[in-house]
């Protein structure tokens, strides 16, 4: 077995001026702490070390070299210790070794850019189970794991936080351009929601065309704002409509194209619903006649007729509504009908709302079975 050279000081030793930085995280705490039984001196020591000298020993903790001091020893200098004082060696390598030794002694071989990375990392231990990621992560293969490499490589400061968006996020999504706005594995689970809806649903979309989106991507934004974008751009495969009907009287908007040509038609903001209602389900949409845009609504139970617009948005006329609402009647669709103020809230509802289409309310005939 390979012996790992040792210098023959530390560096804190050498200079007790040095600066002390306390140990905040209680696991990397409570391992120092067990050290320092076995040789006292070693926490302060570990506190006046320099940033990659203090994060090769954390690396070290979070490789459980605590739990085979033995293993350690053997592997940092090639001979079999005491296993009555095994923990008194392993602290005095660990503060004797460089950290590159230390490492090599802890994890075995050091992935390129580990050391790198740990200067990023600061003074302060990352999350337990953190250093063991940062070298599966600079360990990777293949191109999902150069994609990953390659995020590291441009993370100004590594943090838990971080090294979580780096192992979860997408590969098409690990770029430069868009790594800042994803700051916790929360915004890299709903990113790659939403490349894994845009890869289902569009019939161009593929990891790379997204990855390239990604490096065109300028200026100011904000990560709902690329994702929006890229959703809308992208999209065209849309759920079946929810029931058949004659598209002679009934046509349902099947199609990104269907919606930007209706929209068009009817000067309204139906090419804006295309992702936040009809992908989504939340509501399908039938041209009537060529006259208006009927909305059907899902509800927990069922779909249901919600709304019938004209031009530019505008509510339709009672004898538009009935024509619509006997179509959908025929195809079995349950309906939403206006409710009809009575007595002198009649004429208050018609100061206000001339058409009586303002609040709706079921129509229970169209519940029963």
């Amino acid at each position: 077995m390979t012996t790992i050279t040792t210098t023959t000081s530390h560096p804190a030793t050498r200079n007790d001026r040095r600066r002390l930085i306390p140990i905040r995280s209680g696991w990397a705490l409570d391992a120092a702490a067990l050290l320092d039984e076995a040789r006292p001196g070693f926490l302060r020591r570990l506190i006046g070390a320099k940033p990659r000298e203090r994060q090769a020993v954390f690396t070290a903790f979070d490789h459980e070299v605590l739990r085979d001091p033995v293993g350690f020893v053997e592997a940092a200098t090639a001979t079999t210790p005491d296993p009555a004082d095994a923990l008194g060696e392993v602290a005095d390598l660990l503060l004797e070794l460089s950290p590159k030794a230390v490492i090599e002694a802890s994890v075995g071989l050091v992935p390129d850019g580990l050391l790198g990375a740990l200067d990023r990392a600061g003074e302060h231990p990352l999350a337990r189970g953190d250093y063991a990621k940062l070298v599966d992560l600079l360990a990777g293969s293949g191109p999902d794991g150069r994609a990953r490499r390659l995020a590291l490589r441009y993370c100004r400061d590594i943090t838990s936080p971080r090294l979580a968006v780096i192992e979860r996020l997408h590969p098409s999504l690990l770029h430069v351009n868009l790594m800042p706005k994803v700051r916790c594995a929360e915004h890299a689970d709903f990113a790659n929601t939403i490349v894994e809806t845009i890869l289902e649903h569009s019939s161009t979309a593929t990891p790379e065309s997204i990855a390239q989106a990604v490096s065109d991507t300028k200026g100011r934004f904000t990560l709902s704002s690329f994702l929006t974008e890229l959703l809308m751009k992208n999209v065209d495969r849309l759920p079946e409509p929810p029931f058949e009907t004659d598209p002679a009287i009934l046509r349902p908007l099947r199609t990104p194209e269907d919606f930007r040509e209706t929209g068009t038609r009817f000067r309204n903001c139906l090419g804006n619903k295309l992702v936040s209602h009809a992908l989504v389900g939340r509501a399908a949409f039938y041209e009537f006649q060529g006259k208006a845009i009927a909305v059907v609504i899902r509800t927990q139970d069922a779909w249901v007729l919600g709304r019938v617009h004209m031009q530019r948005n505008g509510m339709a006329e009672p004898e538009v509504v009935g024509e619509v609402r006997a179509a959908f009647a025929a195809a079995g669709v349950r309906c939403l009908l206006p409710y009809v103020p009575e007595g002198r809230m009649a004429a208050v509802a018609e100061l206000f709302d001339p058409l009586g289409q303002m609040s709706f309310m079921l129509d229970a005939d169209m519940w029963e079975a």
